[in-house]
């Protein structure tokens, strides 16, 4: 049976006839592949290790047997279950897991703590010092890894741009005083709203935008703040430090820099930064920096392979 570099696990398992018809039912249907778990997370993974050549890696719907050097379950505790098994039976060396497996680090009795489990990877730092609060056995088996951005896909078109897009998710009273104070700067708002859009819908929306002013609560990574950075487009996010029920320190965008964007607290904030304009932000070369799939997929191999794959090794 083949052992390869690395397999990647999203969920259930599924049977190999199963499998076959999905695969086929996508193709007559020009649909694009389906990932699971968090689409964006597994995608970002998947397409920037195809950039990566030396790496015998396997992402399948259809499991069977696993033989691997190491098993990284992305999603789904029934995922890590199967991981956690493979482990036990000698089917992998390694086991590595997340980062969209639970919400709190004690969920699923504490599954991330299973002793057969060598790294927990989580998205930004404030969900580490969470989780490691939650569950004090993960300290010292945690390890950031953000995903990353499609960058050829998030491009613009080089259209112009006169609008300022509002990027609502599960805040629409703060957001409608937000809208009122981008009005009062000239400009009407374009609003999207989170689980309420297609990501052609963003795109198009982005490419027209000056500036994504943000109206949310806490992220994990924020994906989609990478997607308009990634569309050159900056964001002014409102700030949101604490979760209020939990009272768990947060962030409402872990990778905002100085060249993507900034905080704001109160309208005067952000009346401010609308009057400042956008000439100091270069999001874009941010991205291409620093957050691309293949950058993701570089450091899931490093946090993979601590000593190294062969290919990595003959490189070096």
């Amino acid at each position: 049976m083949k052992r390869h570099d690395l397999v990647i696990l999203t969920g259930k398992q599924r049977p190999f006839l199963n499998d076959l018809w999905l695969q086929v039912r996508e193709k007559l249907r020009g649909e694009e592949r389906r990932y699971g778990g968090h689409r964006g997370v597994t995608r970002s993974l998947v397409e920037g290790l195809q950039q990566i050549s030396g790496v015998d890696w396997l992402y399948a719907r259809r499991y069977g047997r696993l033989r691997a050097k190491t098993v990284h379950a992305v999603a789904d505790a029934r995922s890590v279950r199967t991981g956690i098994a493979a482990k036990r039976n000698g089917l992998c060396d390694r086991l590595i897991v997340g980062p969209n497996i639970v919400v709190r680090a004690f969920e699923e009795d504490s599954v991330l703590a299973s002793p057969e489990i060598d790294m927990v990877l989580v998205p930004s730092r404030w969900v580490k010092a969470a989780y490691e609060a939650d569950e004090p056995r993960l300290i010292g088996r945690i390890a950031v890894w953000p995903a990353g951005v499609d960058a050829d896909h998030w491009a613009p078109t080089g259209g112009p741009r006169r609008t300022v897009l509002l990027y609502e998710k599960r805040q629409p009273e703060a957001a409608e005083d937000a809208a009122e104070v981008v009005r009062s700067a000239g400009f009407e708002p374009v609003t999207i709203r989170y689980g309420h859009y297609q990501p052609e819908e963003f795109k198009r929306a982005l490419d027209h935008a000056i500036v994504c002013v943000v109206v949310g609560q806490s992220e994990s990574q924020g994906l989609a703040l990478a997607e308009a950075w990634s569309m050159d487009v900056p964001t002014f996010v409102r700030r949101f430090d604490v979760i209020p029920e939990e009272g768990t320190p947060c962030s409402a965008a872990p990778y905002l820099t100085p060249s993507t964007g900034a905080f704001w607290s109160s309208n005067d904030d952000l009346k401010r930064l609308l009057a400042s304009g956008t000439d100091a932000y270069a999001p874009r070369d941010w991205v291409l920096a620093n957050n691309t799939d293949s950058h993701a997929a570089q450091a899931l191999l490093q946090i993979a392979f601590p000593q190294g794959t062969k290919a990595q090794t003959q490189a070096a």
